[in-house]
């Protein structure tokens, strides 16, 4: 084997080395039948939606160390203005899910990796996005009661759930009051743009 053939075997082993760090490190994105969705039952509808505040669980979705954790999320519910009822869905933070990753194909074809905060109350990134302009939609948060741009996840999860990242930087004209990222209620139905 001559220099040269040396050279370009050693270079494409390191560009393998750096593809599979970088694999490693952002989870895959796993197919939404494989997440379970644990709720309270007596805090549910017959179709799994929460009808009073509560908790639920989520299962093999979020990684960190290369190891599923679950993730429970605050469920409150509320009335709004025209008596729809309102369902906000915030992480809470415990030593078991603080740091996970999880990964979520977008409407547009994207990558979205969100990780919980390794901190209460860090500022830490928490969405990384693999592509720089992504499809957009304006919608109403209902839990916030605001009119604001969201990047909308494909797959709906049991029990009805989308993930949504909102208030990326990307608003003009409906300016979230603050970035919001999480799941909402998979029937809303965008605003048209």
């Amino acid at each position: 084997m001559n220099t040269s053939s040396l050279r370009r075997l050693i270079r494409w082993q390191w560009i393998l080395v750096l593809v599979g760090i970088a694999c490693a490190a952002s989870p895959q994105v796993v197919p939404s039948a494989q997440v379970l969705v644990q709720r309270d039952s007596a805090k549910t509808d017959p179709s799994g939606k929460y009808v009073e505040t509560g908790e639920l669980r989520m299962s093999n979705l979020f990684q960190r160390d290369g190891q599923h954790r679950d993730v429970v999320f605050r469920v409150t519910v509320s009335k709004g203005p025209t008596g729809r009822v309102l369902r906000s869905y915030d992480v809470v933070p415990t030593s078991n899910s603080m740091g996970a990753s999880a990964s979520f194909l977008m409407s547009d074809g994207g990558i979205a990796t969100f990780t919980i905060p390794s901190q209460v109350g860090a500022s830490e990134t928490v969405l990384k996005l693999s592509q720089d302009k992504v499809e957009m939609t304006v919608m109403l948060l209902p839990a916030k009661g605001v009119m604001t741009v969201c990047y909308l996840g494909k797959e709906v999860f049991s029990g009805g759930l989308r993930f949504v990242a909102c208030g990326l930087g990307h608003e003009s004209l409906f300016p979230a009051p603050e970035p919001f990222v999480g799941f909402v209620d998979a029937e809303i139905v965008p605003a048209k743009k």
